[in-house]
């Protein structure tokens, strides 16, 4: 298990890390369970790094059980996940071969964008590793 999650498109390259919560200390039940995301985007020739508070602690545990869904091929499950800040989209494409597609939206400095990623079995295996390891050390606090 690594210190963030990734995926890589043909010429494109994701990387999502939980940095902490944006309030360490907070107790204030609005604030207190925004958790700081670094994410790095390489897409094409262009290359961008946005750290803000876009997932609440609880949204670890969504998006962990929405990737645990697609690998088990659940019947039923949401293609794509989205959370209440609307700065983050995933949308499962499907499989080809071994491969497990994505789509996914950012919006960054008022500009939407969409890439798209792909991962294999041990890719998602380390991506809900790295998932579970952060649910842990970032409880919902409120």
């Amino acid at each position: 298990m690594g210190n963030k999650f990734i995926l890589n498109g043909e010429k494109s390259k994701f990387e999502f890390e939980v940095v902490g919560y944006e309030f360490d200390k907070s107790s204030n039940k609005h604030d207190s369970d925004w958790l700081m995301i670094r994410i790095n985007v390489k897409d094409h020739n262009k290359k961008f790094e946005i750290i803000k508070p876009i997932l609440l602690s609880q949204d670890l545990i969504y998006l962990k059980e929405w990737i645990l869904m697609i690998k088990k091929r659940k019947v039923g499950f949401k293609d794509s996940i989205e959370f209440m800040e609307p700065d983050l989209k995933f949308n499962f494409i499907g499989m080809k071969g071994k491969r497990y597609f994505f789509e996914i939206y950012l919006q960054y400095k008022k500009t939407n964008l969409s890439f798209r990623v792909f991962g294999d079995e041990l890719i998602l295996e380390n991506i809900i590793s790295y998932l579970d390891a952060k649910i842990k050390k970032y409880p919902k606090r409120t």
